[in-house]
């Protein structure tokens, strides 16, 4: 079937904002994308904005916990990186909050300690990455 211009203005003439929101919605929440780019920042101990999720302490037992950790990721450089036991990473789901708003969390128990520790951006991602993944792969599929 071949779908004109005039079809699909009529087409999307009969969806409401609501409505697109909601069908982008259902296709991020089942994304897998997004929460392999998410745990592929912890896993280099950046924040969204680029920035390191933080610094080992500088006491012998900090350091001695930064070498240990380099040895097992050395992505990181020696930076906070969230990733010991993967549980983090397993429990990673994206939850929709409505008008188009989406944050990514943990189901994993140290969750909101480590987002207390570390800030609520930790719940976000890169912005490059995300208009990535809406050119990429949503808006394909949506199409």
């Amino acid at each position: 079937m071949i779908v004109t211009l005039g079809k699909l203005k009529d087409g999307l003439k009969r969806i409401t904002l609501n409505q697109a929101q909601e069908l982008t919605a259902d296709v991020i929440m089942d994304d897998i994308n997004i929460l392999t780019t998410k745990a592929n920042e912890f896993k280099r101990g950046e924040n969204p904005d680029g920035s390191t999720i933080g610094e080992y302490s500088s006491s012998e037992m900090g350091q001695e916990y930064r070498l240990f950790k380099m040895q097992i990721n050395p992505l990181a450089g020696g930076t906070v990186d969230l990733t010991l036991t993967g549980a983090l990473r397993d429990g990673l789901t994206t939850e929709y909050l409505g008008k188009g708003l989406y944050i990514i969390f943990s189901q994993d128990n140290k969750w909101e300690e480590l987002k207390a520790k570390y800030g609520s951006q930790i719940s976000l991602i890169k912005e490059e990455d995300w208009l990535f993944l809406q050119k990429q792969v949503y808006a394909p599929q949506l199409n």
